[in-house]
């Protein structure tokens, strides 16, 4: 009993709902009951009203929650029109336009099942392109959007879309011309330069078929690449107007029956396919035309133009977009399995990073390093573009010989400005001539050089800027998002040498990302996480290991076991939590989101994701699904430890007898391991305020439930031959929810002389509201019903009334 403020409130007498709240007759009915439940429980949205222009709610966490209810919907049923792998159950989401194509706000507002393809031949809309936006209709299923997918439902063994890989390359080169004002001798009065660049990229798309057994059905893959590359200036110019867009028709893969290869170690690439892999050339090697601003073909002739140390200023914007989509065509009508729709942009100033690792200080300091060959600072620190810049005066030097420049291979080049029949040495020496200098190297007899009226500087800076996608699957699983594809610590900029693997090598293995139990089974990248029970499943070595449960409803302690939306991890009963650096790197979720309560504001998105936001998901299911009676419930503040060791008696627990063998054990109220559990949960519940739990969830932080099970060894536990899965380590837990019913929770507020009481409840229930001065007699005076799980009760007494207790009771 708890009491608060001057008005006493007491809890009691609130049992669960004795039938399911939702039922899965119908996959919509079900996936738009249990997701609006959920989202409006976890994260404050209406299922109905997700806007995703031009604030963008539609994060991975908003995703998560929704596969999270078309996992569950799965879980119960497998669907009769195929033998296994069985079909998983597809959603769509409906776009709502209020003010039609000229409006300025774009929602989710609601989804419908799919069971066909013809979703695959309807239009797609890019919402950050409002041409593309203004196609929606006020209320709109013909279309889709990027990186709006389809939530498909987690069925084992169907091959998944696994990894996008490109690689962008901008190669930026700069020549000098000098010109001497009469004659050979005279003075030089004018130095133009030229620039020179060009952009290529290389992509491929693959699939992959993670369980050891071939795919027993004939599929047909589709895929759509969409990929744009433009370079602006700072006026928004577009530089590259020809070919910026690589646009092709959707192009198919058919595979037959039983011809998709399961996954071997030994022999990877035959479960792999690869239906796109090609070059692309977005800009030739070209020469940028100051009076136009535009790049055209090379001449070979250098632009004279005002000011000569003009500096370009140069965007680069990558833009990539992707529908991938696996279709079962074995039934009528097909049926998609698998389906992405990704798009994500880059940005990039390539006058900033051509820069990148120079010496360009206010204080010019020689040198002859790859980004200080670009260092736009104008010599003697002025902005003055009349004037030569850092970057230009070290080019002038490492042709002279003054500096080393960034690597032979870069002076010896086709691309450097020798002078006919000359190597490198003579090229110095014959550009130190124009300028009255002495020569640096001994030459053969009867070598001479003379001075021109027209001379080119002969050593060029070439810089490659290499712009890297790579979305790749860590777990085959949790592929819809973005964030489900990125590795944070992988830099998608890099300068100069392409790293080793490049994004496109890896097509055709195992991801480097790939991270079930123990790590990247190809021995990839050292992993924090390998052995990590906080942020995976203990023991979960490969996809053929998952055991989802089909029939859910009939014994909801599978809860467990459904898949949650995050890589190699069903819905988290343990105790045990991680950090939030931690879990955004697992994720890869690094999207920030406003008005999420963190400092200033902002949070990061995989802050509601975290493992242990489970135990209010897995309370609200239960609560939703379960058909007990609510008088044969028990309620979550039991009263002492004995109460706790009757509710435990009988349970069973898995106890590991060596690694890999787990044994079943029928719980005894009198057993040692009993009375240590009991005695946890009856600590926590005295330790929590007003001595109660507010949730059954909240047992869930007691570690003597899961992870320290007196029941359970878990020494060994990081290693492959893990002393804990999970099933052993969640499976009180996960029986001991189904038993629970939370007690009531109220409080009071008042506005003027009213009193408002809200008290939490179940709904489909009628509660009575009862008022009392001494906690004795009870006297009731409202009859509620809740509706999403609250209801409140207005009571308004005379100033010289007693203070009042209030308590709510379910009618029979």
């Amino acid at each position: 009993m708890s009491c608060a403020l001057g008005w006493w409130l007491c809890v009691t007498c609130l049992a669960a709902h004795a039938g399911p709240l939702v039922s899965a007759d119908s996959p919509i009915g079900f996936f738009t009951n249990v997701a609006s439940r959920l989202l409006q429980s976890q994260l404050g949205l209406s299922l109905n009203h997700i806007q995703v222009f031009p604030t963008n709610q539609y994060t991975p966490s908003v995703h998560r929650l929704l596969q999270v209810t078309a996992n569950l919907y799965d879980a119960t049923t497998n669907r009769p029109d195929t033998d296994y792998p069985y079909l998983p159950s597809v959603f769509r989401p409906v776009f709502s336009s209020p003010g039609g194509p000229a409006g300025s706000e774009v929602f989710i507002s609601g989804y419908e099942e799919v069971t066909n393809a013809s979703v695959l031949a309807q239009p797609i809309v890019d919402l950050a392109d409002p041409n593309s936006r203004q196609t929606l209709m006020p209320l709109d299923d013909q279309h889709m959007a990027y990186n709006i997918p389809l939530v498909i439902g987690a069925k084992k063994g169907f091959p998944n879309f696994n990894e996008f890989a490109m690689q962008t390359l901008v190669q930026v080169a700069r020549k000098l011309q000098f010109t001497r004002q009469t004659g050979p001798n005279s003075p030089i009065f004018l130095t133009n330069q030229m620039f020179l660049v060009g952009i290529s990229n290389v992509f491929g798309v693959e699939a992959w078929n993670s369980y050891v057994t071939n795919f027993p059905r004939p599929l047909r893959l589709y895929i759509w690449p969409d990929i744009s590359v433009v370079m602006t200036n700072e006026t928004g110019a577009v530089l590259n107007p020809t070919s910026p867009r690589y646009q092709p028709p959707v192009t198919y893969a058919d595979i037959i029956a039983d011809a998709w290869s399961g996954y071997s170690p030994v022999f990877e690439s035959v479960s792999f396919q690869i239906p796109v892999f090609t070059n692309l050339l977005f800009l030739t090697n070209s020469t940028y035309q100051y009076a136009t601003a535009q790049f055209v073909p090379p001449t070979g002739t250098f632009e004279q133009v005002s000011p000569a140390f003009y500096i370009p200023h140069w965007w680069l914007s990558v833009e990539t977009r992707l529908r991938f989509a696996v279709v079962d065509v074995s039934v009528t009508p097909t049926r998609i399995v698998d389906y992405v729709n990704l798009a994500d942009q880059n940005l990039v100033s390539l006058t900033d990073v051509l820069t990148w690792g120079g010496q360009c200080s206010n204080v010019y300091t020689p040198n002859g390093g790859y980004g200080s060959l670009w260092c736009t600072n104008h010599y003697p620190a002025i902005a003055d573009e009349t004037l030569p810049t850092y970057g230009v005066l070290n080019q002038i030097a490492v042709g002279l010989g003054w500096q080393p420049a960034y690597g032979e291979a870069v002076w010896n080049s086709a691309m450097n400005d020798f002078p006919a029949g000359m190597d490198k040495a003579a090229a110095i020496d014959s550009f130190r001539l124009q300028f009255g200098l002495s020569p640096l190297f001994s030459h053969p007899p009867g070598t001479v050089f003379y001075p021109s009226n027209t001379f080119n500087a002969p050593f060029q800076p070439v810089r490659s800027i290499y712009l890297l996608t790579a979305w790749q699957a860590n777990d085959p699983l949790v592929h819809y998002m973005v964030g489900d594809l990125t590795d944070l610590t992988r830099t998608n900029l890099v300068l100069d040498n392409l790293p080793f693997p490049a994004p496109t090598v890896n097509l055709g293995h195992v991801n480097l990302r790939y991270e079930p139990w123990g790590g990247n089974p190809t021995g990839g990248p050292y992993s924090t996480t390998a052995f990590d029970l906080t942020v995976k499943d203990p023991l979960m070595l490969q996809s053929d290991w998952w055991d989802f449960p089909t029939n859910l409803l009939s014994n909801l302690s599978g809860l467990g076991r459904v898949h949650r939306g995050t890589p190699w991890q069903t819905l988290y009963l343990k105790s045990a939590g991680t950090d939030l650096s931690t879990w955004t790197a697992w994720t890869g979720n690094a999207q920030l989101v406003t008005n999420a309560g963190g400092p200033n504001g902002v949070t990061y998105d995989a802050f509601f994701t975290q493992p242990t936001n489970d135990w209010r998901i897995a309370s609200l299911v239960v609560s939703l699904l379960r058909t007990n009676d609510p008088r044969s419930l028990a309620s979550v503040n039991q009263p002492s430890t004995a109460a706790w060791c009757g509710l435990l008696d009988g349970l069973t627990e898995l106890t590991n007898s060596a690694p890999l063998e787990f044994d079943p054990v029928v719980i005894s109220s009198n057993s040692p391991q009993a009375a240590t559990v009991a005695a946890a949960l009856d600590t926590a519940r005295s330790s929590r305020p007003g001595q109660r739990f507010r949730d059954v969830a909240d047992i869930l932080a007691v570690p003597e439930l899961s992870v320290a099970s007196p029941w359970l060894d878990p020494s060994g536990v990081a290693q492959l031959q893990s002393s804990m899965d999970d099933e052993a380590s969640e499976a009180i837990p996960s029986q001991l929810l189904t038993l629970l019913r939370p007690d009531s929770i109220g409080s009071v507020s008042q506005a003027g002389g009213t009193l408002q009481v809200q008290f939490s409840g179940s709904d489909g229930y009628a509660y009575v509201v009862q008022t009392s001065s001494n906690l004795l007699n009870w006297t009731a005076v409202s009859t509620n019903y809740p509706a999403n799980g609250v209801f409140t009760f207005e009571d308004t007494p005379s100033p010289a009334s007693p203070r009042r207790f209030y308590r709510s009771m379910m009618l029979p």
